[in-house]
């Protein structure tokens, strides 16, 4: 009967390393996987209503599938004295799917913010894109916001 103990004990605890060395295998974890983006702005200055629009693409530096939400992936926001506000979405990206996928090198964009956009009576300020970037079509794990966000950029009148 001691015998029949002790295997059981045995394969119980095989199994449980079984389960921990499986869930390692499988999981991912978010801060040794690379990911990398580059957002390029055209320019840091504007001034309002000027032909030259500010501009932004979104490069896929990383080795990997890059995946932002059909229909809404970036808006721009304004900077009060210490946040960044008001997430405004100016345009919609219409398709097939849930995900818009960018392939490792492929780049998104150009896409140009208009003037009408930006209440003139909040000018000159400091502005920002922000995108939506998942690591997975399921949109279940976004990239941090250093990876996410342009650099500040400045309307005057």
């Amino acid at each position: 009967m001691n015998n029949k103990l002790y295997l059981f004990f045995q394969v119980i605890i095989i199994l449980i390393f079984l389960q921990l060395f499986s869930c390692n295998i499988n999981s991912t974890n978010s801060e040794t996987d690379y990911w990398a983006t580059k957002i390029i702005l055209n320019s840091t200055n504007f001034i309002y209503d000027s032909e030259m629009l500010p501009t932004v693409f979104l490069v896929n530096q990383s080795d990997k599938s890059l995946y932002v939400p059909l229909v809404s992936y970036i808006v721009f926001e304004e900077k009060d004295s210490k946040n960044w506000i008001n997430p405004i979405v100016w345009f919609n990206q219409d398709g097939i799917g849930n995900t818009i996928e960018i392939v490792p090198g492929d780049t998104l964009g150009p896409d140009d913010l208009r003037y009408g956009y930006i209440n003139p009576s909040i000018l000159p300020n400091e502005f920002r894109f922000r995108y939506s970037i998942y690591t997975d079509k399921d949109r279940m794990n976004p990239l941090p916001e250093k990876e996410i966000v342009s650099a500040s950029f400045s309307v005057s009148q």
